[in-house]
């Protein structure tokens, strides 16, 4: 009797040690799931504020972008500089600062034969080929002819705007793509067309030693970089800068080329066009 007594106290201790046992068990289990729960929340909590903020970024550096590309037209230097670009001849209106030379000119006996039937009052026909000489890196002899120091001050602020738009580029990690509406111009600058739309690889080399001379190579780096948006969303005829220039994209690998270009690449290298 004794003896079973004995044996039913060690059961019961027994049973009353493993119970606590088992619950200090569950008790650290349940610590340790909490604790990979708040690791868990904290990575997520982590996560969504980087999300966060590069939505926040990405938000202002649309703004800085906008506000930029509105330059384009409430500048009126910059505007003369896009439509001379663009149009290469008619009519253009005279930027306020440039006005009083040419109303000395109207004053004058006799008017210059790039002024002899201005279209009406401030305004003047672009000429594309005195717009160029304009831009020599060393001044031509009429450099101060109201037309020519119009055209290199005019550009002299489209080269700034660019030089911004450079700046933020490198700094802000602005991709060239959210510069689309610029592109255009961009590769005007780089293969500009000359009055009868021909194109003008002299001019081209013109603009590109005044950026080059009176800013940096790295300007003209972007404004590659930039074109070359142009250049993916047109037809086989427009000329690629990454092709032509590809001293310009050194840093930059193939990845994301469209088809077009590949194929533009294996016709220069003479490399036999892939069947279907």
């Amino acid at each position: 009797m004794i003896v079973l007594i004995g044996a039913a106290a060690d059961g019961v201790a027994a049973a009353v040690d493993g119970f606590f046992h088992g619950r200090a068990y569950l008790i650290a289990l349940f610590g340790s799931t909490l604790t990979g729960v708040g690791v868990c929340f904290t990575a997520w909590q982590i996560k969504l504020g980087g999300r966060r903020y590069e939505i926040e970024q990405g938000w202002k550096r649309s703004e800085l972008v906008r506000s930029y590309l509105s330059q384009m037209t409430s500048d009126p230097n910059i505007a003369l500089t896009l439509r001379i670009l663009d149009w290469r001849g008619g009519p253009a209106q005279i930027p306020a600062p440039f006005q009083p030379l040419f109303d000395a000119i109207d004053r004058a006996p006799a008017r210059p034969f790039w002024h002899a039937s201005p279209p009406a009052k401030g305004y003047f026909d672009i000429n594309w080929d005195r717009f160029v000489t304009s831009l020599k890196v060393m001044r031509d002899p009429d450099w101060r002819s109201a037309d020519m120091f119009t055209y290199r001050s005019c550009f002299d602020s489209f080269c700034t705007f660019l030089q911004a738009v450079a700046d933020d580029v490198r700094a802000i990690s602005v991709s060239p793509s959210e510069y689309a509406d610029l592109s255009f111009y961009c590769h005007r600058v780089m293969f500009p067309k000359d009055a009868a739309r021909e194109d003008h690889p002299q001019a081209g080399a013109i603009l590109r030693k005044y950026i080059e001379e009176y800013y940096n190579d790295r300007t003209y780096r972007v404004i590659a970089r930039i074109a070359e948006e142009y250049a993916k969303e047109h037809d086989e005829d427009c000329p690629v800068p990454s092709i032509v220039y590809p001293e310009l994209f050194i840093s930059e690998g193939p990845p994301g080329r469209r088809a077009r270009l590949y194929r533009a690449i294996r016709r220069q290298l003479g490399i036999a066009q892939p069947t279907d």
